[in-house]
C-alpha cells in the first residue's frame, strides 16, 4: 500500500505560492533558488532618492515579485516570515557591524491593516530581526493618514503630496540609531517621509532596508527620472 501513501502524501503536500507546483517546504526548489538568485545587497544611491544608504534584495520582478505580491494580496504570511528569514542570513554574511540595533518597520493605515490582517513589512522585519538579533520596534511609526499606493502617482510632486502628514510617532522613544525597513521600494517617497519623522524626534536613522525596488525605483536610481 506504499502507492497509496505516496499518492496521499503528494495530493496532501503544499504548492509554491509562486508557480503553484508541489512543495515540501514554503518555495518549491526552482523557485527557492530563483530568489535567492535576486541578492545583490548594498545597493548605491546614484540618483539620491534617500539621505541614507540603503540594503536591497533585487528588482520587483519575477519570482521576487510574485513572493511579495503573494504576501500582499494573498495573505501568504508564511511567505512573509520566509522572505524576511532569507533576508537576515544574506544581511549576516555581508554586514559584520550592523549600523543599528533597531529596526523600523513601515506601518500601514489601520483600515488597510484590518483588510490585508497583517503588516507584510513588519512581518518580514520581525522575522528579520529574529536571524540577526537586532530588535524589531513596530510601534515606533504609525501611519495616520490612508493613502493611495505609490505606484499610481505621476511625479515626484504628487508622491511626496500623498505622503504628506502621513506618519506620526508611536511611542515615546529615546534618541538611539535606527534602520527603517519596507518591503518595496518605489519612488523613495514613503521613506523619506518616515525618516524625516523620526529624525524630527532625535532618531537617527543609519539607513534602510528592501526587499525589492521597482522599475520607477529602478530607472530614478539610474537618474533618468528623478
Amino acid at each position: 500500500m506504499a502507492w497509496r501513501s505516496g499518492l496521499a502524501n503528494f495530493f496532501l503536500r503544499a504548492s509554491c505560492p509562486i508557480c503553484k507546483r508541489p512543495s515540501q517546504g514554503v518555495f518549491c526548489r526552482d523557485c527557492d533558488r530563483q530568489i535567492d538568485a535576486y541578492f545583490p545587497g548594498r545597493m548605491p544611491d546614484e540618483a539620491g532618492l534617500l539621505p541614507v544608504s540603503v540594503y536591497c534584495w533585487g528588482r520587483y520582478d519575477g519570482a521576487l515579485k510574485r513572493a511579495i505580491a503573494a504576501c500582499k494580496f494573498e495573505g501568504a504570511r508564511a511567505i512573509a516570515i520566509a522572505l524576511g528569514r532569507k533576508l537576515g542570513q544574506h544581511w549576516q554574511q555581508e554586514v559584520r557591524q550592523p549600523p543599528a540595533q533597531v529596526v523600523v518597520p513601515i506601518p500601514l493605515h489601520p483600515q488597510k491593516l484590518k483588510k490585508r490582517g497583517f503588516n507584510q513589512a513588519e512581518v518580514m522585519a520581525a522575522s528579520f530581526c529574529a536571524v540577526t538579533g537586532l530588535e524589531c520596534r513596530p510601534r515606533w511609526l504609525r501611519r495616520v493618514k490612508e493613502t493611495k499606493p505609490q505606484i499610481e502617482t505621476r511625479s515626484r510632486q504628487e508622491r511626496e503630496s500623498n505622503l504628506a502628514n502621513a506618519f506620526a510617532l508611536g511611542e515615546t522613544v529615546r534618541p538611539q540609531s535606527v534602520v527603517v525597513f519596507d518591503d518595496i521600494l518605489t519612488s523613495g517617497a514613503t521613506l523619506r517621509a518616515a525618516i524625516a519623522l523620526l529624525e524630527q524626534h532625535q532618531l537617527r536613522v543609519a539607513g534602510v532596508i528592501v526587499l525589492a525596488r521597482t522599475e520607477l525605483g529602478t530607472r530614478q536610481w539610474e537618474g533618468r527620472n528623478v
